[in-house]
């Protein structure tokens, strides 16, 4: 059976910040390395910040970036 996120848009957008341009500043970071990592997580969190139009991974994972 599929699963599917059960995050509330009207709440979640009510706070989310606007997006007034899609042409971001570029970043200059010589030098920079990544690390990104991604790590299995409780199921029942992970789907209560998906949106419901979406499918969960399963196993339910996190990515990380840093």
């Amino acid at each position: 059976m599929p699963l599917f996120g059960t995050l509330d848009l009207d709440r979640a957008l009510a706070s989310a910040p606007r997006i007034a341009d899609l042409a971001p500043p570029t970043w200059e970071l010589p030098g920079a390395e990544t690390l990104q990592v991604s790590y299995e997580v409780a199921e029942d969190p992970a789907l209560a910040v998906t949106p419901p139009a979406l499918h969960p991974s399963i196993p339910p994972t996190w990515p990380w970036s840093g």
